[in-house]
């Protein structure tokens, strides 16, 4: 019992005790006598090992292969109740497993506060015990979608260094054939990892996710790496590198071609024929137009155009007329 504990770190949540009680009897009822030897308190909804020593003790009692082995169970037994429906003993613990979330608890792993839905308490114990114990193909799919939706869990919470830690842990469940294989589910885990990396700062690994995107994907399916990338050169204030970037990908997305210099005459042009356009639509239509349901391409070009306009109203004011006739044009054509 202790050392199924020890999996957690210094404390655990007694709910969750109670859902691992399928698969370790005991762990109930042997608490009020682990708190009368001193060993466990209990604070609240909370039990905590009553020392450090006595959790390293408990924790390093198991064997290392083991132990990993150990963290694979426990990880995979909370990964099937967060993510299917219940059925036979299991049915036992709750009607509904989505319904499964430790709320308003931070579980402490090492030096590392992990967030307390099921799905990441089983990717916290699925990552622990590492890729090479997962030697079912399947499997490690399977730890790689979870890693997706604690990924994805992380980041609504905004808690995007945890974020980032699931979707590097599904990539390494993937292993070195994950585009070839898995294409979708490894493209999102890029993108999913790029948006950590922006949200927390770190333009460097930003650049690194979207050049991997690139490199295996359509240009079309890399669009989404490649706003993230642009948006982090804007942040990181790489102002003409973004703007370059972001025309040439318009250009080859839509044929667009704005100059990255422009002269007055071109953006008197511009000016004068969105003016004409707009002339041919009343303002009830152009609101009409506004309430129509745009598909996902046309939603990621309006995207692309919003990511490096901030970089063209710092770094080339002159630019803004053109993106702005550019982007309206679009908008109204599609």
């Amino acid at each position: 019992v202790l050392q199924v504990l020890s999996c957690f770190g210094i404390q655990t949540d007694t709910f969750l005790l109670e859902i691992l009680e399928d698969l370790q009897q005991g762990i109930i009822s042997s608490l009020d006598t682990l708190v009368d030897k001193g060993i466990l308190d209990r604070a609240g909804g909370i039990v905590i090992f009553t020392h450090d020593l006595i959790l390293q003790a408990a924790y390093e009692s198991i064997p290392m292969e083991q132990r990993k082995m150990l963290h694979l169970q426990v990880g995979e037994y909370l990964g099937v109740l967060a993510t299917e429906k219940a059925t036979g003993t299991i049915e036992n613990v709750s009607k509904n497993l989505r319904q499964l979330n430790i709320k308003d608890t931070v579980f402490h792993m090492g030096c590392k506060s992990l967030t307390s839905s099921l799905v990441s308490l089983a990717c916290d114990q699925l990552n622990i015990a590492g890729p090479e114990l997962a030697r079912v193909d399947n499997h490690k799919l399977q730890f790689a979608e979870w890693n997706l939706l604690a990924g994805k869990e992380t980041s609504r919470q905004s808690d995007y260094e945890a974020a980032l830690f699931y979707y590097s842990s599904g990539i390494g469940f993937l292993g070195d054939q994950c585009w070839r294989n898995h294409s979708i589910l490894c493209l999102q885990l890029h993108e999913g990892a790029a948006e950590a990396c922006y949200a927390i700062g770190e333009h460097d690994a930003v650049g690194s996710y979207t050049q991997t995107i690139a490199a295996n994907v359509s240009l079309e399916d890399s669009v989404k790496g490649h706003i993230v990338f642009l948006k982090s050169l804007s942040l990181a204030e790489h102002h003409h590198e973004c703007i370059s970037v972001g025309l040439k990908l318009l250009n080859a997305l839509e044929k667009f071609d704005i100059p990255s210099d422009p002269i007055p005459s071109s953006v008197l042009e511009a000016i004068v024929s969105t003016e004409i356009m707009l002339s041919k639509y009343s303002t009830d239509q152009i609101l009409t137009l506004c309430e129509k349901k745009l598909d996902e391409r046309v939603q990621l070009i309006s995207k692309l155009f919003d990511a490096f306009y901030l970089s063209c109203y710092t770094a080339v004011p002159s630019m803004l007329p053109l993106i702005a006739c550019e982007w309206i044009k679009y908008s109204l054509q599609e």
